[in-house]
């Protein structure tokens, strides 16, 4: 963990990173996943706010046709949330950071904030070590691999499994 256990203590990392995953999983309670329909209508409570999501699925389909429609980006952002591929990022502030999930199968990112909310979900054109990179120079980003906790993990395989079978 290195840097992250210097400015926060060990525990106070750990803590920071439990935190965000501990506000996501309790903002999913509100994702109905009962149909496409309903998983579609709900998907963008996730996110900063429904602004946010309009301009960021309107890039992604429009602009870049990475994604066929929003039924498509939802999955492709859980497939992410799902993937073992997890970092965080911690920025010249202390107080601000954000973790990375990364999918390898789609080459797929998705960014939560420190809220516990999507900031983007979007496919990468290059690498996730050459992005990471990025960050790292044009940020001033520090990045650690990190892992997640069993009830997040928990969590995300059983809605990503029920929006594989819708």
């Amino acid at each position: 963990m290195g840097y992250y256990s210097d400015v926060f203590g060990y525990n106070g990392g750990m803590e920071k990173f439990r935190e965000v995953e501990n506000k996501f999983v309790s903002s999913l309670d509100g994702l109905k996943i009962d149909t496409k329909k309903n998983a579609v209508s709900t998907f963008k409570n996730l996110w900063m706010g429904e602004k946010e999501y309009a301009k960021h699925y309107t890039k992604r389909l429009n602009k870049e046709g990475s994604i066929t429609d929003e039924f498509d980006y939802l999955s492709k952002t859980f497939t992410a949330l799902n993937s073992d591929e997890v970092f965080f990022e911690s920025y010249d502030s202390v107080d601000l950071w954000d973790r990375v999930f990364y999918s390898k199968d789609d080459n797929w990112a998705v960014v939560v904030a420190q809220n516990g909310k999507i900031l983007t979900s979007y496919r990468i054109n290059s690498t996730i070590k050459d992005t990471l990179s990025k960050h790292e120079k044009m940020l001033n980003a520090k990045i650690s691999k990190i892992g997640v906790s069993d009830e997040f993990q928990s969590k995300i395989r059983t809605i990503a499994e029920k929006l594989r079978k819708l």
